[in-house]
C-alpha cells in the first residue's frame, strides 16, 4: 500500500513548486518575507553549516543591516521548523544549520529514491518520483536582485529539470507499446522543453496511435508555430499524415463483447449499408471501431479510414479526402480518376476542381468505392460538413447491392447540433438502413480490469467511462487536480456550446454534484423556457442526467460524471467562482427552509465565496439542527468546521461566533483535552467581557463550570457561578433569567451554598413571570432543590416542566439530563417499572447524544434498575459500571456505586455491598460529594466498618440531601445530625 509522503512524521518541506512546509499533516504558515522562506529552502537543500556572514551575503543588500536581517530571520524560522517538540535550526555565533534528521525535503527524497542511474531504477519507483514533481523547483523565489543566491537557484533548477526529463524519458521508452500510457510521458516532456522538436514529435506519434487524430492536428499546427516547418519535416513529421491506424499498436479490448458481438452478427447477415456506433467522448467509440477495422482487414476486407475534425468544419469533403488516401489507383480508369482529383490530392480543394458538377464527383467517388467493395470508416461524423454527408448519402444509396459499406462513430447529442448530418441519418433510418449501436459505460469489473485495480473510487469518478478511468489511473493520486487529458476534452465540448448553455453548465458545476431546476433559474436569471431549452441541450449532449422528476419537487438533475463537473469547475477563475458561491448562498438563505437541511448548504457556498461570517453562522445552525436529529457527530464536524472560519472574521463577531460555536462542540462531544478546552474558553471569556458581550461571557463562564463539574472541580466550579451572576446582572432582563439559572444550577450540582441558590432561583423566577421568559436551567434547578430537601412530588412537577422546555427547544442534552433526574426520583420512591422505562429512552438519547460519558451513564442506569429488581443481574451491573469508570465521570460512578451498595445491604449481599461502598467512597472524596461521601460511609457503617462510622458524623455536619440523611439514619437506629 502506498503512503502518503506527508503522513510521515516529522517536518514536511516541499521545494518542488511552491515552497511549503506541514507537520502533523497541517500546514505551517510560512513567513511573509521572501528572503527567509529562501533561506529556508537553502538550509534544507544544501544541508550543511553555513558562515553566518556567507548568509548574511547571500540574501541581503550591503545597505541593510545584514546580521540584524539574519536574525530576524531566523527567528521567524524557528516558528517554522521547530515544531513538534524538535529544535532544528541549529545557530551559534559563527554557524548556521538545518537539521535533517528528521526532516522529509521532496528533492533530496526524489534524488534518493532514483540514485544515480535513473535507467535502472524500477518503473514504480520512478512513477512515485515523478508525482513529487509539484512544479518548478521553488517557484517565486527567484530573488534576481541577489546575484549569488539566484545563480545557485538556476543551477539547481537546471540539475532538478534534468532528472526530471531523465525519468520521463526512461518511462516513456519503457511505455512505447502501449500508445495510452505513454502519452502523459511526452506531454511532460514537451511542457518541460517546448523548444525540443524531437519531443513535440514523439507526442505526435503517440496521439496518432491513440486515435486522437483531432489533437494531433491541433498539436502540430502549434508545432509548426513554435518552431516553423523545416524543423519538423526534418525529424519526419511527413509521416503523422500517413495511415491513421499503426498496426498492433491497439491496446487489448476490455469489455464490449455485447456491442461487438452485434457488429459481428450485422455483417454475417449481410449487414445493413450503414454502421453506427454512439456514445459520449471517452466512452471508447475509437476504440471499439478499431476493433470492428482489425476484424474486417483479417478477412480480406479492404478498408479506407477518415475522421472529421472539429478544427475545419468549413473544409469540404475532410473526412472522404482523409480516407481516399489509403485508395488504391491502381487500374483506374483515367477518366474517373481525373474526376476524382479533388479527393485523391490535399493540395486540390473540391471547389477548384474542373466543371464536371459535384453529381459527376459523387459517381466517380461510389464507382471507384464499388469497384473495390470497401468498408468506409468515418470517425466523429457529428463534425462531417454538408458536403461529406451529402457524398455519404449518395454513395450508400448507390452502392448498398455493391458490397460497400459505412462505418460511423459519433456523439449522440452533438449529431443534433448537425443539421445536415442529422437529416441524413433520419432519411437513412426511415429506409432501414441503418444499424445503430449505443455505448454504455464500462461496469465497475469491467473499468477495474482496464485500470488494472479494483479501485472503486476511480469507477465512481469516472462512471465507467474508459478515458476518464485510465486518466484518473495515471495521475497522481495525491494531486487533487483533474488529470490534464480530461480538462482538454471536457473544455473542448464546453467551448462548443453555446454562450447561455455553457454559462448554464458552470452555474450547474458551482451548485455541486446535483442540484435542482429552481436553483440554477436563480443563479441564470433566465426565463422558464429558456431554461427547459439549456437543460434539453445538456441532457442531449451527456453532461447532465435526470435524477427525479417528483411533481412535488423542483427536478432535481446530476452531472452524468464527477470527474467532468470538477474540470468545468476547475475552469472558473478564483474570483469568478467567488462570486458564483456567493451568488447560491444568498439564493439558498433566501429560500424558505422548511427541515433546516439548507444551512449546510449556505455554510459550504458561504464559505468558498469568502464570506465566513455567513459561514461560520450556518456551521452554528447546521449543527443545531444535526443535534436536534440526535447526529452529535455531525454537530461536531460543523462546529469545527465552523471554527476553522471565525479567525477571519473581525471582533466582536469573532469572539462571539467562536463562544457559540464552542458551546455546540461541548455539547456533541467531550473535549479530547479539557485543559486546552478550558483555556481556550477562558480567553474568550475574557475577550467577550472586555468587547461587552455580556451573554456570551456567560456562557462562556457555564461551559467552563459544566467541563470542570464533569471532571470533579467543585472549588472551580463555585468561583465560576460566581462570575456567572456577575455577568448576567450586567444584561437583559433575559440574561438575568438564564445566567442565575446556570449559576445556581452550578451550585447544587457540587452541593455548595444551596440558600444562595435557592435565592438566585426565586430572583430568576420572579423576572421570568414579569417578563415571559421561560428557562431550562431554572426549572431544573429548582427540581432539584425539591429533591434534595426530600419533597418529590414537587421535583417531579419541575423536572416535568424542564422536560418540556428541553424538548420544545430540541436540546437533546438538556432532554437527557432532565430525563436522568426523573429515574433518580423513580429510584427514591422505588418505582422501578417507570424507571425502567425511562432508562429505556435515556440509552435511546444517550447513544446519539453525546460523546462522553451519557451512553455508558444511561447503560448503567438500565443495570442497576434490573440489579434492583430482582438477582443476578450483578456481571451485567458490574460490567456497565466497568464501561462508566472509562468515560471518567467520577460523579456518575460515584451515584451508580452508592445506589448498588444500598441495594445489595438490603438484601444481605455485605461483601458485593462492601466492594462497591469503597469504590463509591473513592469516587465521592476525589469530586468532594458530600451526599454521595455520606452514602457510601453509611453503607460501609451498616457493615460494620468502625473508621467508617466514625467518619460518617463528620460527613454528615455537612449539607446533604434527605436521601442521604436516611441513608445514614439506618446506621444502628441512630439519629444523626444535618
Amino acid at each position: 500500500m502506498r503512503v502518503d509522503p506527508g503522513s510521515r512524521p516529522g517536518l514536511h518541506l516541499r521545494l518542488l513548486g511552491e515552497l511549503e512546509a506541514s507537520a502533523s499533516g497541517a500546514r505551517l504558515a510560512l513567513p511573509p518575507s521572501k528572503k527567509t522562506r529562501a533561506l529556508l529552502a537553502y538550509l534544507a537543500l544544501t544541508g550543511r553549516a553555513h558562515r553566518r556572514e556567507r548568509l548574511s551575503d547571500l540574501l541581503w543588500d550591503v545597505t541593510d543591516d545584514r546580521r540584524a536581517a539574519l536574525r530576524w530571520s531566523l527567528t521567524k524560522l524557528r516558528d517554522v521548523v521547530d515544531v513538534e517538540g524538535r529544535e532544528r535550526l541549529r545557530a551559534d555565533r559563527e554557524h548556521v544549520s538545518l537539521d535533517l534528521s528528521d526532516v522529509h525535503v521532496d528533492v533530496l527524497e526524489v534524488r534518493e529514491m532514483v540514485g544515480s542511474d535513473v535507467e535502472s531504477a524500477p518503473t514504480p519507483v520512478l512513477e512515485r518520483a515523478l508525482e513529487r514533481f509539484g512544479g518548478e523547483l521553488l517557484e517565486g523565489l527567484d530573488l534576481d536582485d541577489f546575484p549569488v543566491f539566484h545563480a545557485w537557484c538556476v543551477a539547481e533548477r537546471s540539475d532538478v529539470r534534468q532528472l526530471r526529463a531523465r525519468i520521463l524519458t526512461t518511462l516513456l521508452e519503457r511505455a512505447r507499446g502501449n500508445p495510452q500510457r505513454a502519452l502523459p510521458y511526452a506531454r511532460d516532456l514537451v511542457q518541460l522543453d517546448p523548444s525540443d522538436a524531437a519531443a513535440r514529435a514523439r507526442l505526435q506519434e503517440l496521439l496518432h496511435a491513440s486515435g486522437r487524430y483531432r489533437e494531433a492536428e491541433a498539436q502540430s499546427r502549434t508545432d509548426r508555430r513554435l518552431l516553423g516547418a523545416p524543423a519538423l519535416e526534418a525529424l519526419g513529421d511527413a509521416r503523422i499524415s500517413s495511415s491513421p491506424r499503426a498496426p498492433g499498436s491497439l491496446a487489448p479490448l476490455v469489455g464490449r463483447r455485447a456491442e461487438l458481438a452485434s457488429v459481428r452478427a450485422a455483417i454475417e447477415a449481410g449487414a445493413p449499408p450503414v454502421l453506427v456506433l454512439l456514445g459520449e467522448p471517452g466512452i471508447g467509440k475509437s476504440r471499439l471501431c478499431a476493433e470492428i477495422v482489425r476484424e474486417l482487414r483479417d478477412r480480406g476486407a479492404p478498408v479506407l479510414e477518415g475522421r472529421a475534425l472539429e478544427v475545419h468544419p468549413g473544409w469540404p469533403f475532410g473526412a472522404w479526402i482523409d480516407a481516399f488516401r489509403a485508395l488504391d489507383t491502381s487500374g483506374l480508369d483515367p477518366v474517373l480518376a481525373t474526376t476524382l482529383a479533388p479527393l485523391l490530392t490535399p493540395a486540390v480543394a473540391p471547389d477548384e476542381a474542373p466543371a464536371q458538377g459535384r453529381e459527376r464527383l459523387f459517381h466517380a467517388a461510389s464507382e471507384a468505392l464499388a469497384s473495390r467493395g470497401v468498408w468506409v470508416v468515418l470517425e466523429d461524423a457529428h463534425w462531417l460538413d454538408e458536403s461529406s454527408i451529402a457524398l455519404a448519402h449518395h454513395v450508400v444509396h448507390a452502392c448498398a447491392q455493391r458490397g460497400v459499406r459505412l462505418l460511423l462513430t459519433a456523439r449522440e447529442g452533438e449529431l443534433a447540433d448537425n443539421p445536415f448530418v442529422s437529416r441524413v441519418l433520419r432519411a437513412l433510418r426511415k429506409a432501414d438502413l441503418v444499424h445503430e449501436i449505443q455505448l454504455a459505460p464500462l461496469g465497475r469489473d469491467e473499468t477495474a480490469q482496464l485500470v488494472g485495480s479494483d479501485a472503486d473510487d476511480l469507477y465512481e469518478q469516472s462512471g465507467g467511462n474508459p478515458l476518464f478511468a485510465l486518466e484518473l489511473a495515471r495521475a497522481p493520486r495525491t494531486s487533487g487536480t483533474v488529470p490534464r487529458s480530461i480538462t482538454r476534452v471536457v473544455r473542448d465540448r464546453l467551448d462548443a456550446l453555446s454562450a447561455e448553455t455553457g454559462d448554464a453548465l458552470r452555474w450547474a458545476a458551482v451548485l455541486g454534484a446535483s442540484f435542482d431546476l429552481v436553483m440554477l433559474e436563480g443563479a441564470l436569471a433566465v426565463s422558464e423556457d429558456a431554461l427547459v431549452g439549456t437543460i434539453e441541450e445538456l441532457e442531449r449532449h451527456g453532461w447532465v442526467l435526470a435524477v427525479t422528476s417528483d411533481v412535488e419537487r423542483a427536478p432535481v438533475y446530476r452531472f452524468a460524471h464527477e470527474i467532468v463537473r470538477r474540470a468545468v469547475y476547475d475552469a472558473l477563475s478564483e474570483p469568478r467562482r467567488r462570486l458564483m458561491h456567493g451568488k447560491v448562498a444568498r439564493l439558498v438563505a433566501a429560500r424558505p427552509d422548511v427541515d433546516g437541511s439548507a444551512v449546510s448548504t449556505i455554510a459550504h457556498h458561504a464559505a468558498l465565496a469568502g464570506d465566513f461570517a455567513l459561514a461560520a453562522r450556518a456551521c452554528r445552525d447546521a449543527g443545531e439542527r444535526s443535534m436536534r436529529l440526535h447526529a452529535a457527530a455531525d454537530a461536531f464536524a460543523l462546529a469545527r468546521r465552523g471554527l476553522s472560519y471565525v479567525d477571519k472574521l473581525a471582533d466582536p463577531e469573532r469572539t462571539t461566533r467562536a463562544i457559540d460555536l464552542l458551546y455546540l462542540a461541548l455539547r456533541a462531544r467531550r473535549p479530547d483535552d479539557r485543559g486546552e478546552a478550558i483555556a481556550k474558553l477562558a480567553e474568550l471569556t475574557e475577550r467577550a467581557l472586555d468587547l461587552g458581550a455580556h451573554d456570551h461571557a456567560r456562557i462562556g463562564f457555564y461551559l467552563r463550570a459544566f467541563l470542570e463539574w464533569e471532571d470533579g472541580e467543585a472549588g472551580d466550579v463555585r468561583s465560576l457561578s460566581d462570575a456567572i451572576e456577575r455577568t448576567s446582572r450586567l444584561g437583559s432582563a433575559r440574561e438575568r433569567v438564564l445566567g442565575f439559572g446556570d449559576a445556581a444550577h452550578c451550585l447544587v450540582s457540587i452541593e455548595r451554598d444551596l440558600p444562595r441558590a435557592e435565592a438566585l432561583i426565586l430572583e430568576a423566577e420572579a423576572i421570568a413571570a414579569r417578563e415571559h421568559v421561560e428557562s431550562f436551567a431554572v426549572s431544573l434547578t429548582r427540581a432539584m432543590l425539591r429533591a434534595h430537601k426530600g419533597d418529590l412530588d414537587a421535583a417531579e412537577e419541575h423536572l416535568e416542566r424542564a422536560l418540556e422546555i428541553a424538548r420544545r427547544t430540541g436540546d437533546r442534552l438538556q432532554e437527557y439530563v432532565a430525563l436522568e433526574r426523573q429515574i433518580d426520583v423513580d429510584l427514591q420512591r422505588g418505582a422501578l417499572d417507570r424507571a425502567r422505562g425511562r432508562a429505556e429512552r435515556l440509552i435511546a438519547l444517550g447513544e446519539r447524544t453525546r460523546e462522553g460519558s451519557e451512553r455508558p451513564h444511561a447503560r448503567a442506569l438500565r443495570a442497576l434498575i434490573e440489579h434492583a429488581t430482582e438477582r443476578g443481574h450483578e456481571a451485567a451491573l458490574d460490567e456497565a459500571i466497568a464501561a462508566l469508570i472509562a468515560a471518567d465521570s467520577k460523579r456518575r460512578c460515584a451515584y451508580v456505586l452508592v445506589r448498588a451498595a444500598e441495594i445489595e445491604l438490603d438484601r444481605g449481599e455485605h461483601d458485593t455491598a462492601r466492594r462497591h461502598a469503597l469504590d463509591a467512597l473513592d469516587f465521592a472524596r476525589r469530586i468532594d460529594a458530600p451526599s454521595d461521601i455520606a452514602g457510601a460511609l453509611a453503607a460501609l457503617a451498616r457493615i460494620g466498618d468502625h473508621d467508617a462510622l466514625g467518619a460518617l458524623r463528620d460527613a454528615t455536619s455537612r449539607v446533604i440531601s434527605e436521601r442521604a440523611r436516611r441513608a445514614a439514619a439506618k446506621v444502628g437506629g441512630t439519629t444523626w445530625s444535618a
